[in-house]
């Protein structure tokens, strides 16, 4: 759309007055919805223009006129266009180059005029694809011969090309059959697409991508959303550890190894029954304190006769024995006369369903804790205490200060 100029002047009040007409262009972008868009934007930049520069004299005040600076225009147009490109609103956009353009060719400015144009086109083509009237391939951005090549045109022109390149969803597309097979290919699309957004999209819209994953897979009825509430459990502290596992250690690629992982446990109880303040182990908590449930740990106990049943309360067992049997103080006490008073075992269930065990430790006030087993795995220690969010080993040193805290 061009806005064509015949004269301007002022009338006997010294309200200008401009006589012009608008004209639309044959190669026009905008059609059926996109003109009322159009003309939506003209007319509102039409009442705002008067609505500004419209001041009516009072009846104590003399109208008069006064000449502009001959830079004030050229600098107004300057900054209406740096406008267009802060403001969000794409109807405000459009009028900043709207008025831009409109005082470009007051003033005779072709090249400005001409720039401007450019910049009211590359707008109309991102309507033009947001609205979807038409498919996208039909995008153009023509480049006007009367403009030299300035970067922010060609970035312009390389964004509608890659617009052009969109291909909308086919809504007619029917969901597939319980009789028909996977198409491998397509899936593949969808993963990858999926991929390829992380980082790039708001949680919800990669879950929109997932969840017709899991339609096509024909499970969406089992679908859980990608951007549920988790419980947040926290941090590591001196009296709170997470543990994933019993069976697989967090170092060896997920494969299973129940004998070298429950070192891993056993250490941790230790150095929580030589403080003064006990602690807690969760285990199926990883190390972001996100449940990753026990599920896994549960199956292959099972499927490798650790315990006789799929159930939290056999595994609980599992646990439970596994740390009766692995400690003794220094007089001799050992076994279920170190542990029975002071250990706990809570089995939980958060709002995702995950299963979770809590081992509530309390310190040991009788003597200092080690492992009785004579043979310990290869970088094990004797004795651990916990300090500042870590187990450490009980060297000397340690052992008399835990001694002294605990006034043995």
């Amino acid at each position: 759309m061009r806005i064509q100029v015949f004269e301007s002047k002022t009338d006997k009040n010294g309200n200008w007055i401009v006589n012009g007409r608008y004209l639309f262009e044959e190669s026009a972008t905008f059609v059926g919805s996109r003109n009322e868009f159009v003309e939506n934007a003209r007319n509102k930049f039409i009442e705002d223009f008067l609505d500004y520069y419209y001041e009516d004299p009072g009846e104590d005040q003399q109208a008069a006129t006064r000449q502009l600076s001959p830079t004030a225009i050229p600098m107004l147009v300057n900054i209406l266009s740096r406008c267009s490109q802060l403001v969000g609103n794409t109807t405000l956009r459009y009028l900043y180059l709207f008025a831009a353009r409109f005082l470009a060719t007051i003033v005779s400015d072709a090249k400005s005029h001409a720039f401007l144009r450019q910049r009211m086109r590359y707008v109309e083509c991102l309507v033009h694809f947001a609205l979807g009237d038409e498919t996208a391939s039909t995008l153009n951005l023509r480049h006007d011969d009367d403009l030299p090549e300035l970067p922010i045109l060609s970035k312009e022109e390389a964004v509608v090309a890659q617009l052009a390149k969109y291909q909308d969803m086919d809504v007619e597309r029917k969901p597939r059959s319980a009789e028909s097979d996977i198409n491998t290919a397509y899936l593949e699309e969808m993963v990858s697409a999926s991929n390829v957004l992380r980082g790039k999209l708001e949680p919800s819209e990669l879950n929109r991508i997932k969840k017709g994953i899991a339609d096509y897979l024909r499970v969406a009825d089992v679908y859980r959303n990608i951007t549920r509430e988790y419980t947040d459990y926290g941090e590591e502290s001196d009296t709170l550890e997470f543990k994933t596992s019993v069976v697989f250690p967090p170092d060896n690629g997920m494969q299973p190894d129940p004998q070298q992982q429950q070192w891993a446990i056993l250490k941790a109880v230790c150095g929580f029954l030589n403080t003064v303040s006990g602690g807690e182990i969760l285990l199926g908590v990883n190390d972001y304190g996100r449940a990753s449930g026990l599920k896994n740990d549960i199956s292959y106990l099972f499927a490798h006769r650790y315990i006789l049943s799929q159930t939290m309360d056999s595994y609980r067992l599992y646990v439970k024995t596994l740390i009766d049997k692995a400690f003794r103080d220094n007089h001799n006490v050992e076994g279920l006369d170190v542990t029975s008073t002071v250990i706990t075992y809570v089995i939980e269930r958060n709002n995702e369903g995950d299963d979770l065990l809590r081992v509530h430790v309390n310190p040991y006030e009788n003597g200092i804790v080690s492992f009785r087993e004579e043979h310990l795995p290869d970088g094990m220690s004797r004795s651990y205490y916990r300090t500042s969010g870590a187990t450490v080993r009980m060297d000397d040193k340690l052992m008399k200060l835990v001694k002294q805290r605990k006034n043995l």
